[in-house]
């Protein structure tokens, strides 16, 4: 199965706890940004979307997109580097782990032994 838009901003939301009308928001609540960064990333990461396009599903423009595609590249590599764990971090991990998990074909009928 894809990795479509609404299956990441859904699996966003069930990680984060957060509604996507806050994601979607102004609020600059620091959870709340922390999940639009993520959802930014990820909708950059797995689907053919441009900046833009991601910025019209966020309610923000490109270069916040941009932006936010930074801000988390930053936190993952001064993790790796560094051995912290930054709560972004672990959610965007939870996140990527849930998609994969819902995302993941199941297996044909026919392959399955009874």
């Amino acid at each position: 199965m894809e990795k479509t838009p609404k299956i990441i901003m859904e699996c966003i939301c069930k990680t984060t706890g957060y509604p996507i009308e806050s994601i979607k928001s102004k609020c600059r609540e620091k959870g709340v940004t922390n999940a639009r960064h993520i959802a930014a990333y990820l909708l950059l990461k797995y689907t053919n979307l441009m900046c833009a396009e991601v910025g019209k599903l966020l309610g923000r423009n490109h270069s916040t997109i941009l932006n936010s595609r930074k801000v988390v590249d930053n936190y993952l590599w001064v993790s790796k580097r560094c051995h912290k764990s930054y709560d972004i971090c672990l959610s965007l991990e939870k996140i990527d782990d849930l998609l994969t998990e819902v995302t993941q074909e199941p297996l044909h009928n026919s392959l399955i032994i009874k």
